[in-house]
This record gives structure tokens, sequence and C-alpha cells, in this order.
């Protein structure tokens, strides 16, 4: 009887700790957050980057991390923590345009004007991303060797006959 109660006991004692660790690791991504809101984008990436993993899955942890990054114009690294985020999380607008940004960013506007198209997806009412589709779907159309001044808008290029 000693033993199981022992065991019982040695049980509980693991799940208290294991639930202090979550709580804590929770704690540590709220600040890190916190930090990212305050524009150190420095020290969110070191405080989100040092969350201890005790099993949760929390995707604002890989977003902060990866809009951080974006900020420090590290967008290499950002694309992986964003990526992580999305398949945490399909539903938030915020992810596929955080990623839209750093593949444009990279200079992949067939990936970025995905994300984009994701976002309108979710919330079709988000100029920002219509937007920036229109502006990648003009700079696709610039030929080598011609700039973006080059090309004519498609509602321009008709004539006006009007007059």
């Amino acid at each position: 009887m000693a033993a199981i109660i022992a065991m019982v006991f040695g049980v509980y004692q693991y799940e208290v700790k294991r639930q202090q660790q979550i709580d804590d690791a929770r704690i540590q991504v709220e600040i890190g957050i916190m930090q990212f809101k305050q524009k150190d984008y420095e020290g969110a990436l070191q405080t989100l980057r040092a969350t201890p993993e005790v099993g949760i899955q929390d995707w604002r942890n890989p977003y902060y991390q990866g809009v951080s990054l974006v900020q420090l114009n590290n967008y290499e690294e950002a694309v992986v923590a964003l990526e992580e985020a999305w398949s945490l999380n399909q539903a938030d607008e915020d992810i596929p345009f955080a990623l839209a940004v750093a593949y444009f960013k990279l200079g992949n506007l067939s990936l970025a004007k995905s994300y984009f198209h994701a976002v309108t997806k979710l919330n079709p009412e988000n100029a920002d991303a219509k937007g920036l589709m229109d502006i990648m779907a003009n700079l696709e159309r610039i030929q080598p060797g011609e700039t973006a001044a080059d090309v004519t808008p498609p509602d321009e290029s008709k004539e006006d006959t009007s007059q």
C-alpha cells in the first residue's frame, strides 16, 4: 500500500511541476510579445527563443519570432519561424501577411502572392493584401531591362476616346 501511495504522490508531483513549467513558458511568451509591441525586436527574439519547449503548441511564439526577424531584416530565418506559426494556426490573417512580406523581401513574388491570396481568403476586405497583390502583378509584367516606371498600368493602357 505504501508503494502505491508513493507512486501516486510521485505522479502528482510530476504533474504539478509540469504544469508550472507550462505556466512559466506561457508567461515568457507573453513577455516576448510585450517586448515586440514595445519595438524591442532583439529582446523579443531573445526572450521567445529562450522559452522552454514543454509540450505547448503556442503559434504566437514562432509568429512573434518571425515578425521580429522581419523587423530586423532577417527574412530567411523569418520565413522558417512564420511557416511554423502558419502550420500551427491557419486562421489568423496576420501570419500569411507576414509570410508574404518576408517572401517579397526575398524576391519570391510567386510565394508572396500566394500568401497574400491566403490573406484575402481569410479576410476578403483586407485592402492592404489586395493592393500589394496588384503591385506584384504589375512587377511581374516588367520585362528584363524595363523599370516599374516603364510599365503602363492596365487601366491606363486604353486610349481615352471620350474627347
